[in-house]
């Protein structure tokens, strides 16, 4: 995504509560930053069918106004939500991430995810 230094963009994802069982998030963190900071984590609702992708920030859909911290948070059962990263540009060059780790608890045992979206934040796009 194009973003000078010290701009903040948002980068949404999905996150699932399994089928019959809740699930609570531990913590949400970058794996492998560089220029790269997360300033806030949070979960809201998925509204008519649409996730929030990548935005400006601040983003002007509805489901933004709606979010909640995603440390803490529990998902209920059978629902999807969205993941909500604020992403700051720190440095001169690119800031990146390899991934997301999300760290959770599913039934009293512990797991730990990594998305499969790399991030960067730079200049231009090309």
């Amino acid at each position: 995504m194009p973003a000078v230094p010290d701009t903040s963009m948002v980068v949404g994802e999905t996150i699932a509560a399994p089928d019959g069982v809740e699930a609570t998030v531990i913590d949400v963190t970058l794996v492998d930053p560089s220029n790269l900071k997360l300033t806030e984590a949070s979960i809201a609702p998925i509204i008519d069918q649409s996730g929030i992708g990548a935005s400006a920030y601040p983003p002007t859909e509805e489901a933004w106004t709606l979010r909640r911290d995603a440390t803490g948070a529990t998902l209920p059962e059978d629902t999807t939500s969205n993941l909500l990263l604020v992403l700051e540009r720190t440095g001169d060059t690119s800031g990146t991430a390899s991934s997301v780790q999300i760290r959770y608890t599913v039934g009293g045992t512990e797991y730990v995810e990594h998305g499969t979206t790399s991030i960067e934040l730079a200049e231009a796009c090309f």
